[in-house]
């Protein structure tokens, strides 16, 4: 599982626009998370995870933002009744597969965090824009 959160302190236009938005910044947060951990799902199920039978890749999945007022969580993650089958494919590097292979969930999120920065940046901006 990877609980995929990212900070956006430092851009001053998001901050103040976050301000602007008040409340409804941590759910436009969560929602431009939602539609990014479903892309790095995408990477991670076509691109990255061991496929033997096919049980590990069709288990995984992306939930719905937890949304506070301090910001937004997405999780994703693979195994649901096979967690710890899933985590030991994930973990360990001397396994060897013909297709896939290791930190194949971790690896496309830490690859695509900073276009989740983006991404969170321009949604929050953007719905501020539109305010009046």
């Amino acid at each position: 599982m990877v609980r995929f959160t990212v900070s956006v302190r430092g851009y001053e236009e998001t901050q103040v626009a976050m301000v602007k938005l008040g409340a409804e910044a941590p759910v436009i947060a969560g929602k431009a998370l939602y539609i990014r951990g479903n892309k790095i799902m995408k990477v991670a199920k076509d691109e990255r995870v061991p496929v033997d039978l096919g049980a590990l890749k069709g288990s995984g999945y992306v939930r719905k933002p937890r949304v506070t007022a301090r910001g937004a969580t997405v999780v994703m993650g693979f195994g649901g009744v096979a967690k710890a089958y899933a985590l030991v494919q994930h973990e360990r590097k001397d396994y060897h597969h013909t297709v896939g292979g290791p930190k194949y969930l971790s690896g496309p999120a830490h690859e695509q965090a900073e276009a989740a920065r983006r991404d969170v940046h321009v949604a929050i901006v953007a719905a501020a824009k539109r305010m009046p």
